[in-house]
């Protein structure tokens, strides 16, 4: 499914395949490492791994964070606890879940920000629906930290070694 979503986010200038305009990356991690706890001894900080995140660098500079989910129970488990995906969508501009069949949707209330996207019996990725950037993004949250664009780079710089 991945190889799948790395064909899926390539992009088009001029009637010709770009495959430059995103920058992609699997298994990408929410923070750098663990982060203790400090005089609230709140514990430490779940790092969090999102499956696949792929960064525009022509348009919006914006990240799309893509979460895959391979069957139905496993789709259900994220949305009973979607502190996963709350952790991404902070360093994130779009967040999206993925189904490897359309089939496990039905029914479900997904999150009216989340996109969704589903493989088609070809291998293909196809959007269902399409993610928002939430206003409440562009005007109160923090930029992106350096921490995330540290770990993603390590994703991008893992995928180019192989």
């Amino acid at each position: 499914m991945l190889a799948a979503l790395d064909r899926s986010f390539t992009g088009r200038y001029k009637g010709r395949e770009a495959p430059e305009r995103y920058a992609r990356a699997w298994h990408v991690r929410s923070r750098l490492g663990r982060r203790r706890a400090g005089a609230s001894g709140l514990g430490r900080e779940k790092v969090r791994t999102i499956d696949f995140v792929a960064m525009d660098t022509w348009k919006e500079m914006a990240f799309h964070a893509v979460e895959v989910k391979v069957s139905r129970a496993d789709l259900q488990r994220e949305l009973r606890d979607p502190s996963k995906a709350e952790a991404i969508i902070e360093e994130t501009d779009y967040f999206y879940v993925a189904v490897s069949d359309s089939a496990h949707l039905g029914g479900l209330a997904i999150p009216e920000t989340w996109g969704v996207l589903y493989m088609t019996q070809q291998g293909e990725i196809k959007c269902s629906r399409k993610a928002t950037r939430t206003s409440a993004r562009a005007l109160t949250l923090p930029p992106v930290s350096r921490a995330w664009v540290a770990s993603f780079s390590r994703a991008l710089a893992a995928r180019a070694r192989g």
